[in-house]
């Protein structure tokens, strides 16, 4: 997950957000992809960042989209 992504999340606030819509997609991030092939592990910086939306009580809309 990118810094960016990583501060946007730590200013969302649960009282702005609550009930709004999301939906997460992976990029394909060519290096993360080698990482995580690696190391035998189904890496998704989309799973993660649904995973703290949903805990700031936002709805997703879709599975986590993947390329």
């Amino acid at each position: 997950m990118s810094f960016a992504v990583k501060s946007f999340l730590g200013k969302v606030k649960s009282e702005e957000w609550i009930n709004k819509p999301f939906a997460a997609f992976d990029t394909e991030n060519p290096e993360n992809v080698e990482k995580s092939r690696a190391e035998n592990k189904n890496w998704s910086a989309a799973e993660k960042i649904a995973e703290k939306l949903k805990e700031k009580k936002m709805i997703q809309l879709l599975p986590v989209l993947k390329p």
